[in-house]
């Protein structure tokens, strides 16, 4: 008896002790009944077990078209697995599993998640990511057999916010003679972040302000600090990366001076980067040393997850006598500034471990101080005098500020960080 189950009682497809089986019937189920008859008719009947009928050489499921994903393939979206198309030599409905892996890159070397459903939520993502689909398919016999897509990569939003002071905005100190300002480091590195991290669309946002020490941004992360700012704080919860370039002001402030006041306008300041003030500069320094913990401890708080990049401070000074302007001084304001470099970059570089990382631009740009070629870095040995209107007074324009060379060594020591 043949039947399309392994139970009923089926149709009756033979009355001998042997059946010749046809590919018309693999996959049915089959069964055979024997009956017994003495001399006087007298008689009794015994059915085996339904039996599978399976082909000749059964072979493993064969693929027809491949899997593929279905679905956006953005973070914060579910994306779904296609099977794909399979055939069988068993006329029998295939089982099917899935695997999805997840990787940073598109191979499978340290893959760093793997799921089994058949939908997979992406979740919002810190860096780039992979993905690839593998679907088995297995007959009732336990055969199986394998198909997977390419790795394809997931499309994600990288917000990238730049927070500091006058060199990670590219200003140049003073605007008022009409000097340009340079491209900031911060731009350049927006700019590769496209490349370096796959499937990225990037999102910079600019927060750097000149003058601002680190009280400055630690007040306007600070809820109720006087100079809050809650878009910024919504950017750096938000952000994926997160580059600091502070500290600097802290100590230049001690060159500034005042010139006079102009009415409608105010006071009127210049920097005098021969002649610095060091009871301001000591002031400035136990500011950073009291200030920068909280900075850190503030931007742990607001965003854990980023990549957080702090840059050490460069000393804008020749190390001997013999740069363009030849001033005598130079050796030793080398030595007065680097005093104070060498204790806040320190800060920076112990505070560092466990919170972010650092791009130490001093140590980059050192060598050019001892080869006496910081003026073709940094605008300190130019020349300029500025004149100021109504006061008729003489300011030096010489400035620490990074030249387009010197915004370029910064981003190269940056970049090293994000390879």
């Amino acid at each position: 008896m043949l039947s399309d189950t392994n139970s009923g009682v089926g149709d009756v497809v033979g009355n001998t002790n042997s059946y010749d089986i046809t590919t018309a019937v693999v996959g049915k189920y089959i069964k055979a009944e024997v009956t017994a008859t003495d001399n006087v008719a007298l008689s009794n009947s015994t059915t085996t077990s339904y039996v599978k009928i399976l082909p000749i050489d059964n072979v493993a499921p064969s693929l027809i078209d491949p899997p593929d994903i279905t679905g956006s393939i953005n973070e914060l979206e579910t994306i779904t697995a296609f099977l794909g198309n399979w055939e069988d030599d068993q006329i029998a409905d295939l089982s099917f599993s899935y695997y999805w892996e997840v990787n940073d890159e598109p191979n499978e070397d340290s893959i760093i998640e793997t799921l089994h459903d058949e939908d997979y939520d992406i979740p919002r993502l810190l860096d780039s990511r992979f993905v690839r689909l593998t679907v088995t398919s297995e007959d009732e016999e336990g055969l199986k057999s394998t198909a997977n897509t390419d790795w394809i990569v997931i499309e994600w939003n990288l917000d990238y916010v730049s927070l500091g002071d006058s060199i990670s905005k590219g200003y140049v100190f003073p605007s008022a003679v009409g000097r340009p300002d340079e491209i900031p480091y911060t731009e350049y590195l927006a700019t590769d972040f496209g490349t370096i991290y796959p499937g990225s669309t990037v999102e910079s946002s600019q927060h750097s302000h000149e003058g601002d020490e680190v009280i400055h941004l630690l007040n306007k992360l600070t809820l109720g600090s006087p100079g809050y700012d809650s878009n910024l704080v919504l950017d750096v919860e938000n952000a994926d990366i997160i580059t600091v370039c502070i500290g600097g002001n802290n100590i230049m402030k001690a060159a500034k001076y005042y010139i006079g006041s102009i009415f409608l306008i105010g006071d009127i300041y210049g920097y005098d980067f021969d002649n610095v003030n060091k009871s301001i500069a000591d002031g400035g320094l136990s500011d950073f040393e009291v200030d920068f913990p909280l900075l850190v401890a503030k931007l742990k708080e607001l965003n854990s997850e980023a990549k957080i990049v702090f840059m050490t401070i460069y000393n804008p000074y020749n190390k001997g006598h013999l740069g363009s302007t030849e001033n005598e001084s130079d050796i030793d304001m080398h030595d007065f500034a680097d005093a104070y470099l060498s204790d806040i970059n320190a800060m920076k570089t112990s505070y560092s471990i466990g919170n972010y990382e650092v791009a130490d631009v001093y140590t980059q740009m050192i060598d050019y101080t001892t080869a006496e070629t910081m003026g073709d870095y940094t605008y300190m040995y130019i020349p300029d005098i500025y004149r100021i209107p109504i006061l008729n007074v003489d300011t030096k324009l010489a400035n620490p500020h990074p030249k387009e060379a010197g915004q370029l060594e910064i981003y190269y020591k940056h970049l090293e960080l994000f390879d």
